[in-house]
């Protein structure tokens, strides 16, 4: 009996220490990922060849929050019909999908772990420079002019010196389209001008509060008049035009995870150098290299991304071309990146024979051998990656393993009578907040936070809920067993339960430590995983509180319960008797 008084007092504090420690380790882990930065400096361009222009002129259009799921039925004709003339695919992009990591993939072909713009930027107000290199700065080396058009928050990101001509508005002013618009115009007279970048941002705050809107509808008529005039403005035989999206919403609204509705954008190429037709998916990170291949510069120094030669209407040789110099790009990448991380690289040697392929003349072998150095260089960059994982990830799997142990050895030491029926009321805390999750039509992705506090105060009433069904179940199951159990035996049950919620929960965190560590460090976790592994340490933190708190008024409904039915069954008896003296 005084063991289990200890065990009684014990797991309190244990539970309390763990829900004052988890803070710390949570703002730990957000700061991290807000101020990730990859491990090398992709700003300096490689000696790489430039393949020949395909085109006079390029202009992208970004339609901010367009999602290639809810826009192909809405009354959009000018799009459609671009669409429907010119070339045509869906574009995958690599969360989290935010718009900074976006613009950047954007221009740069970076993946998230070589993009050095704020990529855990849940408020939409980290600020930092990127040093990364894209094909702004590729053009402008070639004496070409570009000019940008957009939010403003595009010039928290670029230099102030990467484009000829700028013009950023507030996303918020009702009238930021059509100012871009109006600028837009103007740069498309200018012959001196080489790319374009418009960025829109209406579709974008309409889509924040849902696509099943009026607002929205209107917001994607509006883009589409723009889009009209825009394509009556250009001069197709000498320009292409390419329109794409940043990031989509949920159709409740919200982005920044890997749902497919948020990551699945659309991509409509038309005018000089395309080829029209239907074609397979790509990435997002696959523009920037196609705008290179059009322009002919050379490839931003940090793509990880493919030219989309099969749109454009290329010789074998200007093909070849292309191929060569991606192939002098990613070998230079994989260098500099595998480096960076504590690996060792050699490059090819076949790359040497690369130019002599392609002086004579030989195209088609040219690029077949490009093709497969890049995916060699691909490949290392890969292993170098997966190697350094495995070895950091081999002491914190020991941690975790350890860690689990413990907690489970110190719900089952000197466990109380009904410590089964505890590890049942555990297990359906855990069903139940995730049944309550669900049944909100929340999803397990970072698009569900728009804010950390008020999803916070979400997941603490989700987890309210599922402790206190937990406690029901046990007391009903120790009613179930026709035994009298005393408050402080009950006490124990109600503590081991929320232990072992908290060891339910905390697998997931466990996981995460495994799998990322205490901190972002020189890679971007998967966006799943990180979500997982914020969301669990809240789960832990709330159950352990509210798992101290509820267990004395769990015992006490007990005892009040038992009391009453214990009462019910002497006035039974009592009368029970009665009748048998007044038969007799």
């Amino acid at each position: 009996m005084k063991s289990k008084s200890i065990k009684l007092i014990f797991i309190p504090i244990v539970l309390l220490g763990i829900a004052l420690a988890i803070p710390r380790a949570q703002q730990t882990l957000i700061a991290s990922a807000e101020a990730y930065r990859p491990p090398a400096e992709f700003s300096a361009s490689p000696v790489t060849d430039a393949p020949p222009a395909q085109s006079r002129r390029v202009v992208l259009v970004i339609l901010s929050g367009l999602s290639d799921y809810f826009w192909t039925d809405a009354d959009m004709p000018t799009l459609q019909q671009l669409q429907n003339t010119g070339a045509q695919t869906e574009i995958i992009s690599q969360p989290p999908s935010y718009r900074l990591p976006a613009w950047v993939a954007l221009l740069g072909g970076t993946s998230p772990a070589l993009t050095d713009a704020p990529l855990f930027d849940v408020f939409d107000a980290l600020t930092r420079q990127t040093a990364t290199d894209t094909i702004l700065a590729a053009a402008a080396e070639q004496s070409r002019r570009v000019a940008i058009a957009g939010n403003r928050r595009w010039a928290d990101i670029l230099p102030a010196d990467i484009a000829a001509e700028t013009a950023f508005f507030p996303a918020t002013a009702a009238d930021a389209d059509a100012q871009v618009m109006a600028q837009v115009a103007q740069w498309v007279d200018d012959p001196s001008i080489s790319l374009i970048v418009a960025q829109f941002s209406r579709i974008d705050a309409a889509a924040a509060t849902g696509v099943d809107t009026d607002d929205y509808q209107t917001a994607l008529k509006m883009v589409d008049r723009q889009l009209e005039q825009l394509r009556k403005m250009l001069d197709l035989s000498a320009t292409t035009l390419i329109i794409t999206a940043d990031y989509g919403h949920l159709a409740q609204g919200g982005h920044g995870g890997d749902d497919p509705e948020v990551v699945t954008l659309p991509l409509i190429m038309v005018g000089q150098g395309v080829s029209p037709g239907k074609y397979s998916p790509a990435a997002q990170r696959d523009i920037a290299p196609t705008i290179a291949a059009l322009l002919g510069t050379r490839f931003p120094s940090a793509n990880t991304g493919t030219p989309l030669l099969e749109m454009l209407a290329l010789s074998p040789a200007d093909s070849a071309a292309v191929w060569m110099s991606l192939a002098q790009q990613r070998v230079s990448l994989a260098e500099n990146y595998i480096t960076a991380i504590g690996g060792t690289f050699s490059p090819p040697e076949n790359l040497k024979k690369l130019k002599q392929f392609y002086q004579d003349g030989n195209f088609s072998g040219t690029a077949q051998l490009a093709k497969l150095i890049v995916s060699q260089a691909d490949a290392a960059i890969q292993t170098a990656i997966n190697a350094r994982l495995r070895s950091e990830r081999r002491p914190r799997m020991a941690i975790a393993s350890a860690i689990l142990l413990l907690v489970v050895a110190g719900v089952l030491w000197r466990r109380s009578i009904l410590w089964a029926e505890a590890g049942i009321a555990a297990g359906v805390t855990v069903v139940v907040y995730h049944g309550l999750y669900r049944a909100l039509k929340l999803p397990y992705s970072l698009s569900v936070i728009e804010n950390l506090p008020a999803f916070e105060q979400t997941l603490i009433g989700l987890i309210a809920a599922a402790v206190f069904a937990g406690m029901l179940v046990l007391a009903v199951l120790a009613l179930l067993r026709r035994q009298t159990f005393t408050w402080q035996e009950m006490m124990l049950s109600g503590y081991e339960v929320t232990w072992w919620a908290v060891v339910g929960f905390g697998v997931t965190v466990l996981s995460g430590f495994w799998r990322v560590g205490a901190t972002v460090d020189w890679i971007f976790p998967d966006v799943g995983v990180l979500f997982s592994y914020l969301t669990s340490l809240w789960q832990v933190r709330w159950t352990a509180i509210i798992g101290v708190v509820l267990p004395p008024i769990m015992a006490g409904l007990y005892i009040g319960i038992q009391y009453l039915y214990l009462k019910h069954q002497q006035k039974k008896v009592a009368q029970a008797t009665k009748n048998t003296e007044g038969n007799a």
